[in-house]
């Protein structure tokens, strides 16, 4: 799949995906071409939204989960490899949920990702930076006590 002349942006061989000793993923094979739309379907916890952060390395985000075989290209360049930048994947190659989807961190640490990632946000800022957006969101009074909690159990 791993072809110069392909239209594909993006190519997934043979990627196997697991979370500790079990298997979410097995040998996916998947091409995204230029210019195309692509939906992605499927029953509830069939392994869509793991699919997806392999596809922008938000996967390695997740704790235990480990992609055990496979290689994923953009423009022909695999996106795991040592000389690719993490941050650069995913500035490139986005993922827009139907709903929102967070991390499996706190709340805290799901305010501030985005924030670290385009540099909004320093050591000393912190604290600051996330009362005033959970402020502007209308989300402080209800999220202030638990800012540590996993934010796995948010509704918004």
């Amino acid at each position: 799949m791993n072809d110069p002349q392909n239209d594909a942006v993006l190519s997934v061989e043979n990627i196997s995906v697991g979370y500790g000793n079990g298997s979410i993923l097995k040998n996916i094979h998947a091409e995204f071409a230029r210019n195309k739309v692509t939906a992605l379907m499927g029953p509830s916890g069939c392994g869509k939204s793991t699919f997806l952060r392999v596809l922008n390395r938000t996967l390695e985000l997740i704790p235990g989960a480990v992609i055990k075989t496979g290689k994923v290209y953009y423009h022909g360049r695999d996106i795991y490899s040592p000389d690719m930048d993490a941050q650069s994947v995913r500035t490139r190659i986005g993922i827009v949920q139907q709903r929102p989807l967070p991390f499996p961190m706190s709340i805290r640490e799901n305010v501030l990702f985005g924030a670290r990632f385009h540099n909004k946000v320093n050591k000393h800022n912190r604290k600051e930076f996330v009362r005033q957006l959970l402020e502007k969101t209308g989300l402080w009074e209800e999220v202030a006590e638990r800012l540590d909690s996993s934010a796995g159990g948010l509704s918004i």
